[in-house]
């Protein structure tokens, strides 16, 4: 499988002259309907615009033509065969897709791009404007959590808090190791607050399954919850784990989640 060629479907897209909901639905949520073990059409294409796809109404065409314009397919297929022989990952589908980019928690936050990882495919949501050197960290980023479903949670994509915080705290060690770079805002992480976060809102909450609303405000933050919360808690924890055994990435990959609350010492 690998890289989709979604810049044909894009360009499906644009030569239907409509940009609306519908015309993205026929043109891009149709063709890769038989990806997903449910193809409501509709549910996925609520998923996709939840986690960063373009809205079509608020996205101009010549946006979308210049992410087509782009070599992202190519450099994509290169990081990814490069990851997958590294890892010892899982071949699955990749799709690139142009980015919300009227969304402001994703430009102010998250560099103008993002993605949506499952045990067997991928889906990355980009600038056009983004460098090489960012698109490499995301698939990075979105690739490291699909390896890890499939090593350690034996393909469950409904986890726990717990496991969710560590799989989001390795991605983030891996893009700041590899690429040196981190696709979230940087955190000046004090002992003192971690250890607040720890007490308040994550450990009284590590059995809440990922499809639980308050899941996602821990991970994200709400107007109670800090900012990010779930992902700033995992990058301390895999970071205290990996200066203490100096893990290389792959093997980092592969830990279980237990072993990173081995080490907390709160």
């Amino acid at each position: 499988m690998a890289i989709i060629k979604t810049n044909r479907l894009l360009e499906d897209y644009l030569k239907l002259n409509e940009c609306t909901l519908e015309a993205q639905n026929k043109a891009i949520i149709q063709p890769i309907a038989n990806y997903f073990h449910d193809p409501d059409l509709l549910s996925i294409q609520m998923l996709l615009l939840n986690h960063g796809l373009f809205l079509p109404m608020q996205t101009k065409a010549e946006q979308i033509e210049a992410l087509i314009k782009t070599e992202v397919w190519q450099q994509i297929n290169h990081c990814f065969n490069q990851l997958k022989k590294e890892w010892q990952g899982p071949e699955l589908a990749v799709f690139i897709f142009p980015a919300d980019l009227n969304n402001p928690k994703l430009t102010g936050e998250f560099n103008g791009v993002s993605g949506l990882s499952f045990s067997d495919k991928i889906f990355l949501f980009i600038d056009h404007r983004a460098t090489e050197q960012m698109t490499a960290a995301l698939l990075a980023h979105e690739y490291s959590h699909a390896v890890r479903l499939n090593k350690v949670h034996h393909s469950k994509e409904i986890l726990p808090l717990r496991d969710t915080i560590i799989l989001e705290g390795i991605a983030e060690v891996i893009t700041m190791e590899k690429f040196g770079i981190t696709l979230l805002p940087s955190f000046n992480q004090q002992d003192h607050e971690i250890n607040k976060l720890w007490h308040q809102w994550i450990n009284p909450n590590l059995s809440l399954l990922s499809n639980h609303p308050l899941h996602h405000h821990i991970m994200y933050g709400d107007e109670q919850i800090p900012s990010l919360t779930g992902y700033q808690m995992g990058i301390y924890m895999v970071k205290q784990w990996q200066d203490k055994y100096q893990a290389n990435l792959a093997n980092l990959l592969q830990t279980p989640t237990e072993n990173f609350f081995h080490e907390l010492k709160f």
